[in-house]
């Protein structure tokens, strides 16, 4: 259901952000109830790491 979706997004950011994992960013925009449409999402990621590069240093 819908929290068990929400709660899928939140432990794959947590593991993009620890790990660098673009896969795991990318299935947790892919798994968000409210996030972008499946052909966007790889934009959308690349936007969202550029913005907030300085936070998340595994992506470097």
């Amino acid at each position: 259901g819908l929290l068990a979706n929400v709660k899928a997004y939140e432990l794959l950011t947590v593991e993009a952000a620890v790990h660098g994992d673009r896969k795991a960013g990318y299935e947790a925009l892919l798994v968000h109830p409210l996030g972008p449409p499946a052909d966007q999402i790889a934009t959308v990621l690349d936007e969202m790491l550029t913005i907030n590069a300085a936070y998340l240093p595994r992506f470097r």
